[in-house]
């Protein structure tokens, strides 16, 4: 997760390069400036992992109560 984010944030800084400099030259933050880029990395850094806990279920019942649970005890 942590490689693809890096890996995208760095391709779309290198594709988007004029854009950040434009708003930087208008006075905005580089915070302001990279918002986008960094939005659009983070949401390609999650999706693997995401992806991972829809495969493998999201929900986990952890304890000794699992089994009656499970089981449908009362």
């Amino acid at each position: 997760g942590t490689s693809v984010c890096l890996s995208c944030l760095l391709t779309e800084l290198a594709e988007h390069k004029g854009n950040v400099e434009t708003l930087i030259g208008f006075g905005a933050t580089r915070w302001e400036a990279t918002r986008d880029v960094l939005k659009r990395s983070t949401v390609m850094g999650l999706t693997p992992s995401l992806n991972q806990m829809a495969i493998s279920g999201v929900v986990a019942i952890p304890g000794m109560m699992t089994g009656q649970i499970l089981g449908g005890t009362p």
